[in-house]
């Protein structure tokens, strides 16, 4: 993995390997992770430590959100988890 093309939102860091975007949780999140840039553009996002996936929130919050971001949620995260961010 390198330095991923996308900006991480705060808490999290990005590495990244072809269409693969792993966010590491630096500070467990309080609620919904909104992923800047990624509207259109992620497929799934995945918990590495026991391969659930995370919900994206769509039916709420839109106007909170810039055109270019989603939000996603993921009950279970906790700091130092690996998100796996898998583009389309």
């Amino acid at each position: 993995c390198g330095k991923s093309e996308y900006a991480p939102p705060f808490g999290l860091y990005y590495t990244q390997k072809g269409k693969n975007i792993y966010a590491y949780t630096a500070i467990p999140p309080m609620g919904d992770i909104i992923l800047p840039q990624l509207n259109g553009k992620a497929a799934t996002v995945t918990l590495l430590r026991d391969g659930s996936k995370a919900d994206f929130i769509t039916h709420w919050g839109y106007e909170l959100l810039q055109p270019d971001e989603i939000r996603i949620r993921h009950n279970t995260l906790q700091r130092n988890d690996v998100l796996k961010i898998e583009l389309k």
